[in-house]
């Protein structure tokens, strides 16, 4: 995947550009702590139906990567008996 700007046309920020070398290198998974919670950063890789329009990429090439992030909510009051 090259490292071109991300949709917004920004370009990519350090954090951005390690996070999508090390998908490329094959981790799985990047999770990193954050505020009170976890971001997580993972690969979209090609499939075979993907192949139809990426017609330079293979299967399991990585096409891009989705964030996300997870943050514990309040805990609720128990219910009343």
């Amino acid at each position: 995947m090259s490292q071109r700007p991300q949709q917004d046309g920004q370009p990519l920020t350090q954090e951005q550009r390690s996070a999508v070398a090390a998908l490329g290198a094959g981790q799985p998974l990047i999770v990193r702590t954050e505020d009170a919670g976890l971001r997580v950063i993972g690969p979209i890789r090609a499939g075979d139906v993907c192949l139809g329009c990426h017609q330079k990429e293979r299967a399991g090439d990585l096409l891009g990567a989705f964030v996300y992030t997870l943050r514990p909510l309040p805990l609720e009051p128990p219910a009343a008996r």
